[in-house]
C-alpha cells in the first residue's frame, strides 16, 4: 500500500537546532506545521522545539534542501585482544557515538560498534517508548560485517529489505489504528446513548 499525500498548505519545514549533525535521526525531521505558524515547531513524531530567532543566513541553512557538510571523526581505541595495540577508526557520517567508553576502557576489535541516532516512537503521553530503531555496524565482527537496523525493544536486526517490509507493515498498522480510532469514537458515542 502506498500513500501519496500532498499537503494542502505549504509546510514550515524548519529543523531543530543541531539538525546539521550527521546521520539519520529525529533531529533531522522538519516541522510539519503550516508555513508562517507562530510558537513552537513540531515534527511528525509530535516532538516540539522553540523557534529560535534566526539571521537570514541561518534561515537559509535550515532549508530542507540545504547541503550537509561534516568533518570526518577519527578515533584511536586501545585493543583488549592485543595489549598495547590500538585500532584507528573513522566514523561514518551517520554514527553519533563519541566512543568515549571504548577510548577510555578499550574494546575487543569484534565488539567495536558504530551507533546511529536512535529513532524513538513514543507511547501516548511520551513517557515510555513503544518502538525504537537504530542503525549499528560492527565492522570487525565476523557476524555483522555490514550495517543493520535494530528495531523494537528486543532489537531484531534487519537488512534493507526487511526494513522496507517492516515500514510497510507499520504503515498498515497505522491505517488500522486510524480505523480503530473511528470505532472508538463510535463506541464512546454509543456508550453515551448517542449524546456528545
Amino acid at each position: 500500500m502506498q500513500h501519496n499525500v500532498q499537503p494542502t498548505t505549504p509546510l514550515c519545514g524548519a529543523r531543530r537546532p543541531g539538525w546539521e549533525r550527521p546521520g539519520p535521526g529525529r533531529h533531522r525531521l522538519p516541522c510539519i506545521l503550516p508555513a508562517g505558524h507562530t510558537g513552537e515547531h513540531q515534527n511528525a513524531l509530535h516532538q516540539t522545539w522553540d523557534a529560535p530567532s534566526l539571521a537570514p543566513v541561518d534561515a537559509d541553512l535550515m532549508r530542507l534542501d540545504a547541503p550537509q557538510v561534516s568533518a570526518p571523526r577519527v578515533h584511536t581505541i586501545p585493543l583488549l585482544d592485543a595489549p598495547g595495540a590500538t585500532l584507528t577508526v573513522t566514523c561514518p557520517d551517520w554514527c553519533v557515538s563519541d566512543h568515549a567508553d571504548e577510548k577510555t576502557r578499550g574494546t575487543f576489535a569484534p565488539d567495536f560498534t558504530h551507533r546511529g541516532e536512535e529513532l524513538v516512537f513514543p507511547a501516548p503521553g511520551g513517557s515510555e517508548t513503544m518502538l525504537s530503531a537504530q542503525i549499528t555496524h560492527a565492522p570487525f565482527s565476523s557476524i555483522l560485517r555490514e550495517p543493520v537496523m535494530g528495531v523494537g525493544s528486543a532489537s531484531e536486526d534487519m537488512g534493507p529489505d526487511q526494513v522496507h517490509e517492516f515500514a510497510d507493515r507499520l504503515r498498515a498498522y497505522a491505517d488500522a489504528l486510524d480505523c480503530l480510532s473511528v470505532d472508538l469514537d463510535d463506541a464512546r458515542l454509543n456508550a453515551r446513548g448517542g449524546a456528545l
